[in-house]
């Protein structure tokens, strides 16, 4: 939509362009002012962004990134050095501007401050990266190569499009468990007030605790002879009493519907094939991936059993798991201090092959199979089998 805006509207660029660095110039004077500095110290900046942003903000015509998707987009591998005076940034006005570079159409810089954060262009073994968002970017690699693509998981993650879901906001449930006994929810509020909706990581968790605990079947339907006392018909079919009206800061209930499961499955399904297909590229297995590091806003939230129970995430029996937060801002400010890590930046933008994920013939077939919870068999090695144990819900 973005981009359309650049293309359509009169000076459509120009207007986006402005409205980014108007909200990075409100976002350091917040800065300069907690921080008692002044701008004019502001002598170099650095920037990390997708491949959409990175070109609203330097100004370039995004129209080749939509041209043809039938096709690879030639998107500049190299870092963009600009002046601060020429951006209207409220910094050092003789200040250099650094932009990583993007590696793809749909890897930017962000992606690439991802990898030199996590460390992947040192490391002697396979490791995977999963920057988790309405677009979730996946990489596979190591110090001599990077393959990586883009998963368009859609905007359920963030709660968008689910009954109620919301926005990781105060009062969004973020994490879930349920009862074995009674099979009621537990649930953990942002900030600990009274429940408004769901966010992403609560989804991800409700979904899990539904299959494990017998409520749902292998496709996220709800057993409907399973006398859980908490599922009940609705207005949009069955579905699951997340808390009950006299407990919500709504005053109304809040459920999770045979709807919400069926996009968030499909939201799931989407990150878990371009895994799938990375690891078929390069000829490796799950037992073979030594790291994996999850990242973005999303991921610092994601509880990983979850993601893996509902097929989200594959299994890696050999892995190291490590939450590394913001990667993009952290590639940021290691291409700010160091020239060296700049080199870097470069170096793996260059080196990293894309794939476009929605033309890949493997595609269909790996997204169709995690409709089947939790996926195939060669990416849940244990947990597939044993899921297959779960028994409907009774009352004990």
């Amino acid at each position: 939509s973005r981009i359309r805006v650049a293309l359509d509207k009169k000076n459509g660029l120009k207007i986006l362009q402005k409205a980014v660095v108007e909200t990075i110039n409100t976002i350091v004077d917040a800065l300069c002012k907690k921080h008692r500095i002044s701008k004019d110290d502001i002598y170099i900046v650095s920037v990390a962004g997708n491949t959409a942003m990175t070109y609203l903000f330097v100004g370039l015509d995004p129209y080749p990134l939509i041209k043809s998707f039938k096709e690879r987009a030639d998107v500049a591998k190299t870092p963009y050095w600009l002046e601060a005076r020429d951006l209207g940034l409220n910094v050092n006005e003789n200040a250099d501007v650094y932009v990583l570079p993007c590696a793809g159409r749909f890897l930017g810089g962000d992606v690439v401050g991802d990898i030199i954060t996590a460390g992947i262009n040192f490391s002697e073994d396979p490791a995977l990266l999963i920057d988790i968002g309405t677009n979730t970017e996946v990489v596979i690699g190591c110090r001599e190569w990077f393959i990586g693509t883009t998963a368009p998981a859609g905007p359920a993650f963030e709660g968008w499009g689910l009954t109620h879901g919301v926005r990781a906001v105060a009062g969004a449930i973020e994490s879930i468990s349920i009862d074995s006994k009674t099979c009621k929810a537990i649930y953990k509020t942002i900030d600990n007030v009274k429940p408004i909706g769901i966010c992403g990581s609560g989804y991800i968790d409700l979904l899990a605790q539904l299959f494990i605990n017998g409520l749902i079947d292998f496709f996220g339907k709800f057993y409907r002879d399973c006398e859980c006392p908490y599922i009940r018909r609705g207005e949009k079919g069955y579905e699951y009493i997340v808390v009950s009206a006299n407990e919500s800061g709504t005053g109304r209930d809040i459920v999770v519907s045979e709807e919400d499961l069926y996009n968030i499955i499909d939201s799931k399904s989407s990150v878990c094939s371009a895994i799938s297909i990375l690891l078929k590229k390069m000829f490796l297995s799950v037992y073979d991936i030594r790291r994996v590091f999850v990242c973005g806003a999303f991921g610092n939230y994601l509880n990983l059993n979850s993601a893996i129970a509902i097929g989200m995430i594959p299994e890696f029996p050999n892995a190291q798991i490590t939450y590394i937060g913001n990667g993009s801002l952290g590639g940021a400010i290691l291409t700010l201090i160091s020239k060296e890590y700049r080199m870097e930046a470069e170096r793996v933008a260059k080196t990293l092959a894309t794939i476009e994920l929605m033309l890949d013939p493997d595609f269909m077939e790996e997204y169709q199979a995690g409709f089947m919870l939790p996926g195939k068999k060669d990416l849940f090695p244990t947990w597939r089998q044993a899921s297959r144990d779960i028994k409907p819900w009774r009352p004990s």
